[in-house]
C-alpha cells in the first residue's frame, strides 16, 4: 500500500492494509511480520485481519473492543 493510503487508513506500521469498496472490507494483513503483540490500534473500518505466522501469545482483554465490523480473523501458526 502507498504511504498516502496508510496514512488516511491508520494502518498499523508493520502491517499491510487494502480496502475493496465494491464488496465493502477493509484488510488489515499483519501475517509474517514478526508481531509478538498486537497492534494496539486498528482501524475501525476493520473486517478483516490476519495476524497468521507471528509470534503471539495471547489476545488481551477488549483487544477489539469496539471493531464491530470484523468477521474474519486468522491467528494460525503463532505461540
Amino acid at each position: 500500500a502507498s504511504d498516502v493510503y496508510k496514512r488516511q487508513f491508520n494502518c498499523p506500521v508493520m502491517c499491510r492494509c487494502a480496502r475493496d469498496f465494491a464488496k465493502k472490507f477493509d484488510l488489515v494483513n499483519c501475517s509474517t511480520s514478526g508481531l509478538s503483540q498486537i497492534p494496539l490500534y486498528l482501524p475501525s473500518s476493520t473486517t478483516e485481519i490476519l495476524l497468521n505466522n507471528n509470534s503471539l501469545k495471547r489476545i488481551q482483554p477488549y483487544q477489539f473492543f469496539g471493531r464491530a465490523k470484523i468477521n474474519k480473523l486468522n491467528l494460525a501458526h503463532n505461540q
